[in-house]
């Protein structure tokens, strides 16, 4: 794979930038810096790729660190859930980060509901239970 086009579809991605915007607007100006680019289709094939990278990534974060998790739903038109995980960093600033966006056909119960945070914590992201320090629901008032 060549590097140079999935860092691309990394920063349009980091940078919510659409993919269709390279062979609209972008393309002549990338190609300027000597290399060829593919289609929008083609780069489309990388986000998988991308994906996992971002995957491995927190995942390696979560293994150094004790975190906490925050999940919450809506009930718009089914359900949507939200896994969000936070941690110190070794300079003692707080990250936050999107663990998991999930929809669903209708509420979660409460098993279910932990059924899924295990899966997610434990299974997705190998955290320890001994690393995970709190969790808590979102609570609208």
């Amino acid at each position: 794979m060549c590097f140079y086009r999935f860092h691309l579809v990394e920063s349009f991605l980091a940078a919510e930038i659409p993919l269709t915007k390279v062979d609209s607007l972008l393309r002549l100006f990338l190609e300027k810096c000597g290399y060829r680019l593919t289609s929008e289709t083609h780069l489309r094939q990388l986000i998988p790729s991308v994906h996992q990278k971002e995957k491995e990534t927190l995942q390696k974060e979560l293994s150094e660190h004790e975190c906490s998790v925050i999940f919450d739903g809506s009930t718009r038109l089914g359900e949507a859930l939200a896994i969000i995980v936070r941690f110190v960093d070794s300079e003692w600033n707080v990250q936050q980060r999107l663990a998991r966006l999930q929809t669903l056909a209708k509420s979660l119960k409460a098993d279910k509901l932990a059924q899924c945070l295990i899966k997610a914590l434990a299974v997705d992201f190998s955290i320890c239970p001994s690393n995970l320090l709190a969790a808590m629901k979102m609570v609208q008032l």
